[in-house]
């Protein structure tokens, strides 16, 4: 049954977020053949040589680069406004009333709308970067190349010195993005309790909630980082070696930490959403 309501609720937004995302990638090739044309002999290999002298070329240039701005901005969070709006439609309106006849959990019900949400998520943010790949003419193969041939100064790749960091950071923003999710989905059934104000609930219902989690978050960070400071600089290069390091240590710890507050959060918020749907769901 999850397979049938998340094949439902992809189906129902997956339209027009795949326009979006192509729009975005449309505009990013644009941009980067314009910048090529009106390049005119520069020796740089970015496509963002562009010979501002070309009165028409710039302003086309600059009218393409503000669109592409608004495309990103819309994309990412146009992803979890329509995420949202599905949630809340699907839920509380006159969908709910037949949502809530079938014979499924409320358990399914949110899993499925965070699944799809957390999909076309993170899918923004490998289109976004799709789209600066294009635009800086950079190939999964350079990056690949660097990866594998930048060394350090003590011998060590890149990718074994900031490997692990950067895998933290990966799971760190998928997580995110879930919690980020849930967050959103909470507050809409928070407002809920507002009837007859549940859109104003819920956006106030975000905002603090988005506010205490943020405050919290902070405190964590900080105090975490205090407590690994570093209490001088580096006088050699063996020194800033080490102190690299450090900071690696301490960064894949902190994000650690991160990640462990916002599973307990988000736990929380799933379960408090679970519960109100079962208990206090109010369809009138």
């Amino acid at each position: 049954m999850l397979g049938k309501l998340l094949k439902y609720d992809m189906k129902a937004i997956s339209k027009f977020l795949i326009i979006v995302h192509a729009a975005l990638l449309g505009v990013a090739v644009i941009i980067s053949f314009m910048a090529s044309y009106y390049s005119k002999g520069s020796k740089s290999n970015t496509s963002f040589s562009v010979n501002l002298e070309n009165g028409i070329g710039s302003a086309i240039f600059l009218i393409l680069i503000i669109i592409a701005i608004v495309i990103f901005i819309g994309a990412y969070y146009g992803t979890y406004i329509i995420s949202a709006s599905r949630y809340y439609k699907n839920i509380y309106s006159d969908e709910g009333y037949l949502l809530n006849t079938l014979p499924v959990s409320k358990d399914k019900i949110l899993l499925s709308k965070i699944i799809m949400a957390t999909i076309w998520g993170i899918a923004d943010i490998v289109v976004i970067i799709i789209s600066f790949m294009i635009l800086f003419k950079v190939t999964p193969s350079k990056i690949s190349s660097v990866l594998r041939t930048a060394v350090t100064s003590d011998g060590e790749t890149f990718w074994s010195m900031w490997g692990s960091l950067i895998i933290v950071l990966i799971v760190t923003f998928i997580i995110q993005t879930i919690v980020s999710i849930i967050t959103i989905y909470f507050s809409i059934t928070i407002g809920d309790v507002f009837f007859g104000h549940r859109v104003v609930g819920a956006i106030v219902s975000y905002v603090v909630i988005s506010f205490i989690v943020g405050i919290t978050s902070g405190l964590i960070s900080a105090g975490f980082s205090s407590s690994h400071a570093f209490n001088h600089e580096p006088d050699s290069m063996e020194a800033a070696v080490k102190a690299m390091q450090g900071i690696k240590v301490v960064g894949t710890r902190l994000m650690i930490a991160e990640i462990v507050f916002m599973i307990i959060i988000g736990a929380v918020m799933y379960f408090l959403t679970r519960y109100m749907l079962n208990k206090k769901l109010n369809l009138e």
